[in-house]
C-alpha cells in the first residue's frame, strides 16, 4: 500500500516546509482556522468565480489588488466552494513569496493536479498538504495502523482521514507517504 510518486519532492524539501509550518507559519496564523479570520489577519480579499474566469487549469489564484484596504486578492474556482486546498494554497503563496503586510505584486496560481509546473509549486502544495493535515497527527496514527494487530483495515485507515480532514482520498494517501517517506 501507498506507493511513492515518481516525481515526488527530496526528503530534504518535505523537512524543509515542514520546519518552515512548525517555525514560522503556524505561529502567524495558527491551526485549523477558518478562511474569513486568515483572510481577514492577511488583509487579503476573496472572491469565489466562475471557472471560465480563471485561466485553463486555475483552480485559484492569488493577484493584486488595487484597493489600499487588501494586500492582494484570491480569486477561487466556484465549483471549489467548501474545500480547503486551492484556498490555503494561496494563503500559504502569500505568506511564502509575499510576506506579511506586504502588497501582493504578481499573480500565484494553484494548478489543478497533474498541471504543477515547477519545484517550487509542488513546495507549496506540500506545505498547504501538511498544513490541513499536520505531521505529528498522521505520524501517530500511521505508528497505531503499523502496529495494529489483528491489521487495521487500509480502506477504512485512509477513510478516516478523508473524514477527519475533509479531504480526497489521493491528498489522504499523498500525506501518508509524504510521512513516511520522512520517517525513514
Amino acid at each position: 500500500m501507498f506507493f511513492r510518486k515518481k516525481n515526488a519532492l527530496s526528503v530534504e524539501d518535505m523537512v524543509e516546509m515542514e520546519k518552515w509550518l512548525e517555525d514560522e507559519c503556524i505561529p502567524t496564523i495558527g491551526n485549523n482556522v477558518s478562511e474569513s479570520i486568515v483572510s481577514e489577519k492577511l488583509k487579503l480579499k476573496v472572491e469565489y468565480t466562475s471557472p471560465s474566469n480563471l485561466a485553463p487549469h486555475v483552480e485559484a489564484e492569488l493577484r493584486p489588488i488595487d484597493d489600499s484596504e487588501y494586500n492582494g486578492l484570491i480569486r477561487v474556482n466556484t465549483d471549489l466552494m467548501g474545500k480547503t486546498f486551492a484556498y490555503l494554497h494561496e494563503i500559504i503563496h502569500y505568506l511564502r513569496d509575499v510576506g506579511i503586510g506586504n502588497k501582493v505584486d504578481k499573480v500565484f496560481t494553484r494548478k489543478a493536479q497533474g498541471h504543477t509546473e515547477s519545484v517550487h509549486e509542488q513546495k507549496i502544495n506540500y506545505a498547504t498538504a501538511a498544513y490541513i493535515i499536520p505531521y505529528n497527527e498522521i505520524e501517530q496514527s500511521i505508528r497505531e495502523y503499523d502496529a495494529s494487530r489483528p491489521k487495521m483495515d487500509e480502506l477504512e485507515f485512509v477513510n478516516s482521514f478523508c473524514n477527519r480532514y475533509n479531504q480526497s482520498r489521493d491528498v489522504v494517501i499523498r500525506r501518508i507517504q509524504e510521512v513516511r517517506r520522512i520517517r525513514r
